[in-house]
């Protein structure tokens, strides 16, 4: 179980107010008014609507020691002639539980159990928290020098990841000075944060190469239709060229044919070559 820090020392004993303003002298009923003046943290209309707004909840009964924890129960009961689950909250350390009181009284009820609270309070346990609507009142320790942190020995490591993770090579002094006794969680949200840029780089430069490909892709296609029009278009001149040089000779050896002007013998190629009547 992970140990925990005292974030805000509650006052165990403190004076409470009633929506009023006014002085408490009867503080039963006021269980979230008690846990909340002790810890001085926002507080809730009932103790069930603190329970659903605090955000660090645990729901097992491994409640750290040495440090005062904020505990939350089911109550169901009627109150104000309304009929449904109040909740209820008090303060637990190391075994003993601080709650608002079954008598009359401006103070608080101390009792040795939580399943002592469940039976004097007919209320079920639900969970305890680092923090009250928010408000965090324990927080936990982080080790100093641990598993959890950066230690010389673990250079091997860390090239071997930087590398992979995050595509280029450390350099070691820089490297080890700014991460020696530092998170391992850190160093891997960094390095996942640059390896998430890298890759996008690298996406950007992909799209990039790809549209170029295309264009290439494209201007091959037109380049291989202008070569066969080419083809075509030549082929289509050497057959009128050697359309119009058999009519040309045709015209010198027939002499009737002498009337035949330079365009007409064009015409009469053109009509040859294309087989036109």
């Amino acid at each position: 179980m992970s140990s925990y820090r005292q974030v805000k020392q509650p006052n165990l004993d403190p004076v409470m107010y009633d929506d009023n303003g006014r002085v408490l002298r009867d503080w039963v009923g006021w269980c979230m008014n008690y846990v909340r003046t002790a810890f001085g943290t926002p507080t809730a209309p009932t103790a069930w609507d603190g329970w659903n707004r605090t955000r660090i909840k645990h729901t097992n009964t491994h409640i750290p020691r040495n440090v005062y924890v904020p505990i939350w129960f089911v109550h169901m009961g009627r109150y104000n002639g309304i009929y449904k689950n109040w909740g209820h909250a008090a303060i637990y350390h190391n075994g003993t539980v601080y709650s608002s009181p079954l008598s009359h009284k401006p103070t608080f009820d101390r009792w040795n159990s939580i399943e002592e609270v469940e039976r004097r309070y007919h209320s079920t346990f639900a969970g305890w928290s680092e923090d009250i609507l928010g408000t965090r009142v324990i927080a936990p320790i982080t080790p100093t020098g641990g598993s959890d942190m950066i230690q010389p020995k673990d250079w091997p490591l860390i090239q071997r990841a930087t590398r992979r993770i995050k595509y280029w090579e450390p350099n070691q002094v820089r490297e080890m000075n700014a991460w020696t006794g530092k998170p391992w969680t850190r160093w891997l949200s960094e390095a996942l944060n640059e390896s998430r840029t890298e890759w996008q780089r690298r996406e950007h430069a992909l799209n990039e190469l790809n549209l170029a490909k295309e264009s290439i892709t494209s201007l091959n296609a037109r380049l291989a239709k202008s070569e066969a029009n080419y083809q075509r278009v030549d082929g289509e001149l050497k057959s009128l060229t050697k359309a119009y040089n058999e009519l040309r000779d045709s015209q010198t050896q027939a002499p009737e044919l002498d009337s035949f002007s330079l365009g007409e013998l064009l015409t009469a190629a053109f009509r040859k070559t294309f087989k036109i009547k």
